[in-house]
């Protein structure tokens, strides 16, 4: 068993990273001074740029937009997506990636795409995104992100036969996580699924929103101290990759 009996099994491997602090900024915002002036420095109207902490933490902080401690993060969102593209069992296994935003967005991104590594490209990136809804390859003309007209759990039931991971701090603790990767995708395979959908929040502090609590099948913790993104999901990746290297 290994790459080859999942192919044959069609079971995809899936993350989506949710409730992602990433966001234009919002309306109850525009006419901040702040806000305003930051604007004019960028040249653009505020309805076409990232909320961002580093900038904009002071409107963020005094404004009423609710779940603000979650909000104006995208660095967390930049760290995530080359931390999953970078990695070998992307290459592997072509994973299906995406971005579940704290405004309920679900973006998806091309495997194959290839983000700037540059933080202030990949902001310009995501307004371009936000505001066109697509980003086009010039030479091959095929999407490498993409804003979908659907709701978190449609892209969920759209896989057909899935198990739905969480990974949370107020999850079951997983004292070994390689054994629960090897537990969860035999599994799958002996069950027939399609899909195992890998539920990762992507924001700095806080628990998820009931939107995604509602989609999950399992929630588990892999610590008892609180994680960041990243390294959640390097000790996930590499738990997946560890299974697949003793399996083929």
């Amino acid at each position: 068993m290994g790459k080859s009996m999942i192919q044959r099994n069609h079971l995809k491997i899936v993350f989506i990273l949710a409730d992602s602090s990433l966001e234009l900024i919002p309306r109850p915002l525009h006419n901040d001074p702040i806000i305003k002036k930051y604007a004019l420095r960028k040249r653009k109207p505020p309805s076409e740029l990232i909320l961002d902490a580093t900038y904009h933490y002071k409107p963020i902080n005094k404004s009423d937009l609710p779940d603000k401690h979650k909000r104006g993060r995208p660095d967390i969102v930049h760290r995530a997506l080359l931390t999953i593209l970078d990695s070998q069992l992307a290459v592997d296994f072509n994973v299906d990636i995406y971005v579940h935003t704290i405004d309920n967005k679900l973006i998806w991104i091309n495997p194959n795409a290839r983000l700037p590594r540059h933080y202030a490209r990949f902001i310009g990136l995501m307004e371009t995104l936000l505001t066109k809804k697509e980003i086009i390859d010039k030479k091959t003309r095929t999407a490498l992100l993409k804003i979908i007209p659907m709701h978190l759990r449609e892209i969920i039931v759209a896989y057909d036969k899935y198990i739905v991971i969480g990974f949370s701090r107020l999850g079951k603790l997983v004292p070994d996580l390689d054994l629960f990767t090897t537990d969860i995708v035999r599994k799958a395979l002996r069950d027939k699924k399609k899909a195992l959908i890998n539920v990762i929040g992507c924001f700095p502090s806080g628990h998820f929103s009931n939107t995604v609590r509602d989609i999950i099948d399992v929630l588990v913790a892999i610590s008892t101290r609180s994680l960041t993104t990243s390294y959640t999901l390097c000790k996930v990746i590499n738990s997946y990759e560890r299974y697949f290297s003793r399996t083929y």
